[in-house]
């Protein structure tokens, strides 16, 4: 978690569009099921 962590802090620290937060947002949640799937493929 605290990749995560830093990940949004580093995000948050710059000014953004609603725009750019929603695009990022997406990518994030895109990432995590990805992320998430694979562990789910791996379990037994």
């Amino acid at each position: 978690m605290a990749t995560l962590s830093t990940v949004g802090k580093q995000f948050s620290e710059t000014p953004r569009t609603e725009k750019e937060i929603t695009v990022f947002a997406d990518a994030l949640a895109d990432m995590l099921c990805a992320y998430l799937a694979n562990l789910a493929a791996m379990s037994p």
